[in-house]
């Protein structure tokens, strides 16, 4: 029986250092579905949703759902080290190691032991006392150094990510709006001619669209990770930038003095956004509906263009171009909506709603325009 309790432990201990490592080291995704991690975040994510969507007030959804993911990450490392502290109390346990005192201790003392040598506390009341227990609590010291270690070093790292992604996204509410939209990023850049501007904007998020791929497949919790602005997120912003370009490269007028450069990085940043939503959708095992309702219909996508050709945008009409822009269309929008659905973000439009203020013109002591 105490071989069969010292092997348990160990298949403990292996397990949540091997999940860590994977989790936290290995900058690749993990193909293996039955992890540690891959079953926490079904259970705990699916428990959130399940709340979350029951939640009527708009804001307090948007507290929970915003909570879920720095919580997810501490809870994640406490279950680690939890199971790494049970695991090598449970060896103790099996092996017998003698411990400090006449009575051999009770599992929970073993526990308390395991708890201040995995922390390299090292209180010195409860120590053992053979060869191999001095072995295993060296090993179990040396553990907790070491998890400890990746653990503060992976924080920083995976804020950082977090950090620059934000910004990315900041940065394109004065050129698309608060809550960009494909019309509105053209319309700005139209009505002002810059489309110089333009080019380097989408060449930014090419970049952007680059790196969201390689962290959220190093760190797909990422994905869940919430703008701070209510009405702003990362799968938004991604949108409208991908429908700006798939106008772009279908409906552009050879007229325009820049038409060669913007369909080509237009093309450039489309392939980079796709390949991520496509990435991503198979990491957290979202299946994409392909029949389902585009976002805009063709009787929609006409007045769009005259709008934004009544405003100088050079867009061809919708007839010279509809079968090529909606067969592009069809290309990432069942991905970005089976992923809306999924982490409960808001996908753009493609046109804006109503007449509204940018972030920048507001102020929480009054909603009027001062600019």
């Amino acid at each position: 029986m105490g071989a069969i309790l010292a092997c348990v432990g160990f298949i403990f201990i292996v397990a949540a250092i091997w999940d860590g490592i994977e989790t936290l080291v290995l900058a690749r995704a993990v193909e293996r579905r039955v992890r540690i991690t891959t079953l926490y975040y079904g259970i705990f994510w699916g428990a959130v949703k399940f709340i979350a969507l029951r939640l009527k007030d708009r804001r307090a959804r948007h507290m929970v759902l915003s909570a879920y993911s720095p919580l997810s990450v501490v809870s994640l490392i406490v279950i680690w080290a939890t199971l790494i502290v049970i695991g090598y109390a449970m060896v103790y346990s099996g092996l017998g190691i003698p411990f400090t005192g006449e009575v051999q201790p009770s599992f929970n003392q073993l526990l308390y032991a395991s708890g201040i040598t995995f922390f390299t506390v090292g209180y010195g009341d409860i120590t053992p006392t053979s060869d191999l227990g001095h072995l295993i609590a060296i090993m179990e010291a040396a553990t907790g150094f070491g998890f400890l270690g990746v653990v503060i070093g992976f924080i920083p790292v995976l804020y950082s990510s977090f950090s620059r992604r934000e910004a990315s996204i900041l940065l394109l509410d004065a050129k698309a709006g608060s809550e960009p939209t494909a019309y509105e990023l053209i319309r700005r850049h139209a009505e002002a001619d810059a489309w110089p501007e333009l080019i380097s904007l989408l060449k930014d998020w090419e970049f952007q669209a680059a790196s969201l791929l390689e962290n959220c497949i190093s760190y797909p919790v990422l994905a869940y990770y919430r703008s701070q602005h209510e009405g702003q997120s990362w799968l938004r912003s991604l949108t409208a930038v991908m429908d700006a370009c798939a106008l772009i490269e279908t409906s552009l007028d050879d007229a325009c003095p820049n038409a060669k450069s913007l369909r080509f990085q237009a093309r450039a940043t489309f392939a980079i956004s796709r390949h991520l939503v496509v990435d991503l959708a198979y990491l957290l095992a979202v299946k994409p509906e392909p029949n389902r309702p585009l976002r805009i219909t063709p009787e929609e996508s006409a007045a769009m263009r005259h709008r934004l050709r009544s405003l100088g945008a050079p867009i061809l009409a919708c007839d010279d171009s509809q079968e090529r822009f909606f067969a592009t269309i069809r290309e990432y929008e069942p991905f970005v909506i089976a992923l809306s659905e999924e982490i409960i973000l808001d996908v753009s439009t493609w046109i804006p709603e109503s007449e509204k203020l940018d972030n920048w013109q507001v102020s929480a002591w009054d909603k009027v325009n001062h600019f």
